[in-house]
């Protein structure tokens, strides 16, 4: 499928590292809808340039700028066997980079609005979006695309905090600290198929975590991840 889908460039290309756009391991660049369903990849990276809802450390809206730079080296052959696996993801795979999300500046609700949007258009050709953010609060937008196509959903979540307060600080629904909260409020996601890794130090308090147990809700520490 490698040969069949990237061409000449599947087993090799002279082109230096640092020429070039920088998409995502110099993959295909499709720039809308219409070619995204043309090409029907089978996994679409999207870029998620937001930072709207963090309430403490800014920049992560050049998250996906900087991942897609480093994902650069090595640079083509799109052949990447993996000598742990023995697979070559994109030689099973045909993927491609469906660019960034066009945030509204300023405007978390319409911004997660428009990410739901283009997560759901990958969604609809049955291929695998894989988001790069962005703070945390994207989360609900993402989820929010699968929960139009899936009636149940599971989730992994990786974090130092459990993102589930009912309100984000100083009350705004959407911040990067409730986002758990929102998506429990979509009716999608179960207690039972949430699993939290690695939360540590001092927030939340067990108020928080009381309402997580009632949700049957599981984690583990760091403590018990070390």
């Amino acid at each position: 499928m490698g040969m069949e889908f990237y061409g000449d460039s599947y087993k090799g290309n002279d082109e230096p590292i640092f020429v070039g756009i920088p998409t995502f391991l110099k993959l295909p660049w499709l720039r809308s809808n219409a070619e995204l369903k043309k090409v029907k990849p089978d996994v679409a990276i999207i870029g998620e340039p937001f930072d709207f809802g963090t309430t403490i450390r800014p920049g992560a809206r050049y998250g996906p700028r900087a991942i897609r730079a480093a994902s650069t080296v090595p640079s083509p052959p799109y052949e990447h066997f993996n000598i742990e696996t023995g697979v070559d993801p994109f030689g099973v795979f045909r993927t491609v980079d469906y660019g960034d999300v066009v945030v509204s500046p300023g405007d978390v609700v319409e911004s997660h609005r428009r990410m739901t949007d283009k997560v759901k258009e990958v969604l609809d050709i049955d291929g695998i979006p894989v988001m790069l953010g962005g703070d945390h609060s994207i989360t609900f937008a993402n989820v929010r695309a699968f929960a139009k196509k899936y009636k149940n959903i599971g989730m992994i979540h990786i974090d130092t905090h459990a993102d589930c307060a009912p309100q984000g600080l100083c009350g705004f629904k959407y911040d990067h600290g409730a986002h758990i909260r929102r998506i429990m409020e979509l009716g999608c996601l179960k207690g039972k198929n949430y699993t939290l890794i690695g939360p540590r130090g001092y927030w939340p308090g067990p108020d928080l975590y009381k309402w997580m147990a009632d949700q049957d809700f599981q984690w583990f520490t760091m403590l018990d991840v070390e």
